[in-house]
């Protein structure tokens, strides 16, 4: 009976866990705007409040409400239990190696995401001869529905037909075709990278906007002083993004956590509608 609430835990735990990650990061990084960064993180707050207080709110306190009790549908008892719930969780070996799992795939993700998103956005900054075309490319793979790219990746990694495999085995890289997503060392990588790959366009959009904002007699000032491309970059074009890079650095971080959870029910959605059509 207690397993039958454990999801709805494990969900409430994970997100207290990774808001409180995401504020030590922010509040470790932020410095010089600090106050302006609480401003507007209140003001974001009272605004989610004030528009979705009645959609948010009231199943997320009742959520917690249900968290202390036994509930079972179908059945209408609903005897409270204490921390009874929790005390399983905290206590079960599956539970921690999920959270590893999730740190650990979102670690590398943001990584990943602002190297690739913060040198493409330094790139379409130079005047290249096709830079609007590639900017609207680039967008590609972040506006493609999330339904639309799970079913391309399943069939890029299919095991028997895959393109990922075709190609491989062509080369001689492998000698067979691999099952991707269902081998334990090859599935969060697999994740890992298609993760990067949807994700680092937005974090290259933002940043390039970032980018263009910044005045340009800051760097001629710089330069004038004898200040090299490396000490432009660290002491100019660094500290006049932070404000943007701490928003699309919170923001990505809460996405990619939860990305693991929404891919899975994709994919499982996509695989149960081929295999009743077939």
């Amino acid at each position: 009976m207690l397993w039958e609430n454990q999801s709805l835990i494990f969900q409430f735990l994970l997100g207290g866990f990774s808001f409180l990650i995401v504020s030590i990061i922010v509040l470790g990084a932020v410095g010089g705007c600090f106050h302006e960064f609480l401003t507007w993180l209140s003001l974001l707050v009272f605004w989610s409040m004030r528009t979705k207080g009645g959609i948010v709110g009231i199943p997320f306190i009742y959520a917690v409400w249900i968290s202390f009790h036994d509930k079972i549908l179908g059945f209408p008892e609903t005897p409270f239990v204490g921390l009874q719930h929790y005390q399983s969780l905290v206590t079960s070996e599956e539970y921690w190696h999920a959270v590893g799992l999730s740190v650990q795939y979102t670690g590398f993700c943001i990584a990943a995401k602002f190297v690739l998103g913060f040198g493409s956005a330094l790139i379409l900054t130079q005047p290249l001869p096709v830079r609007s075309l590639l900017r609207a490319l680039i967008m590609l793979p972040w506006a493609c529905p999330a339904l639309v790219v799970v079913v391309i990746w399943f069939f890029l990694l299919n095991d028997v037909n895959g393109v990922f495999n075709w190609l491989l085995v062509w080369a001689g890289l492998m000698q067979a075709p691999t099952n991707w997503l269902g081998r334990m060392d090859t599935a969060l990588p697999t994740l890992i990278g298609i993760s990067i790959w949807r994700g680092f366009p937005f974090w290259t959009i933002t940043l390039l906007a970032a980018l263009q904002s910044v005045p340009q007699e800051l760097y001629e000032a710089a330069a004038m002083d004898g200040a090299n491309s490396l000490r432009q970059l660290l002491h100019v074009t660094l500290p006049g993004i932070r404000p943007v890079l701490l928003v699309v650095a919170l923001l990505s971080t809460i996405w990619t956590f939860n990305e693991i959870t929404g891919f899975n029910l994709r994919c499982r959605f996509f695989v149960a509608k081929y295999t009743l059509q077939h």
